[in-house]
């Protein structure tokens, strides 16, 4: 597996959301969270089932970064610091193999036949079975967010 960051550092966009701290997850049932976007929330029903917020907070306390309700809603890492959290999904993907490439702006998808089965940045090339993006929105400009993602997704 490889994992690729266009920024030099990886998870630094953790920090942006419950003011430094990460909202990592909330207390709301997988159905409320759904309904809570409205017919476009079925999409990701699956998901949302597939990783509840109890297993959220179980898979980083089982890492050894608790994750506390401070409010009756919202859930943060119990030290307050995002970077905790960084810290925890890097040392598992150095566990799991994952090799990490930062500073690396994924320019386009290579298809063939209809199917994805790459990516392409400057010269460099790499090809996998599957590819995830997860570029961000353009709602956040000043937080490196574009349409960049939407484009690459066409």
């Amino acid at each position: 597996m490889l994992l690729l960051e266009k920024e030099s550092r990886f998870g630094g966009k953790f920090p942006l959301s419950g003011g430094g701290r990460c909202n990592v997850t909330n207390v709301l049932s997988p159905d409320d969270m759904a309904r809570a976007f409205g017919k476009k929330g079925r999409f990701m029903l699956p998901a949302l089932r597939n990783l509840t917020p109890e297993d959220v907070r179980e898979y980083f306390s089982d890492r050894g970064v608790e994750i506390e309700v401070t409010d009756g809603f919202h859930c943060f890492p119990r030290s307050g610091k995002a970077l905790h959290l960084v810290n925890a999904l890097l040392d598992e993907c150095a566990l799991c193999g994952v090799e990490k490439i930062s500073s690396f702006k994924v320019e386009e998808l290579l298809i063939n036949e209809g199917t994805v089965t790459g990516v392409r940045g400057g010269e460099k090339r790499f090809y996998a079975p599957q590819v995830l993006i997860a570029c961000g929105g353009k709602a956040y400009p000043k937080w490196c967010g574009s349409e960049r993602g939407y484009t690459l997704a066409r």
